[in-house]
């Protein structure tokens, strides 16, 4: 992937397409302080692309999602990075895929995790995969493979 320009417009620009987009997905309405607090997240974002995603990253608790939640803020802290990938055609986005550009983007000693939310937090209507990334490269998620330290 190739990091790009920010191509993020100005915000009447976004929310006429943000507007036009969740009444095709049939979204829950949002307020200006929400169509405002989601512009200055894309507006924060570092942009990738190549010929079949773009991909977004935020490193900066500030830009997270629920940052101003105190229970997420302190279980985070400033230690993870968050990618949004979307598949142009709108199809599903392989595992395989979803590696390749966490390797691209932040790179291959790097661990992350692709959260199912309960209900209440679900983004029904987000056309986007998102993956949480921790910042520190010799960081390891406390689940899945694990591997021996010792030599058999």
């Amino acid at each position: 992937m190739k990091k790009i320009k920010n191509p993020t417009p100005d915000f009447g620009a976004f929310v006429i397409e943000a507007k036009n987009k969740l009444m095709m997905m049939k979204a829950p309405e949002f307020g200006d302080a929400d169509f405002r607090r989601e512009w200055k997240r894309q507006k924060n974002a570092t942009f990738y692309r190549d010929q079949n995603y773009t991909c977004l990253r935020w490193d900066k608790l500030r830009d997270m999602p629920h940052a101003d939640v105190k229970q997420f803020a302190d279980a985070i802290k400033d230690k993870l990075i968050w990618l949004a990938i979307i598949r142009h055609d709108g199809l599903p986005i392989s595992w395989s895929d979803k590696q390749d550009i966490k390797n691209s983007v932040v790179g291959p000693h790097h661990e992350a995790v692709e959260l199912y939310p309960r209900d209440e937090r679900d983004m029904k209507f987000e056309v986007r995969d998102h993956l949480w990334v921790l910042k520190n490269s010799n960081g390891l998620i406390p689940y899945g493979f694990g591997v021996s330290d010792k030599d058999d």
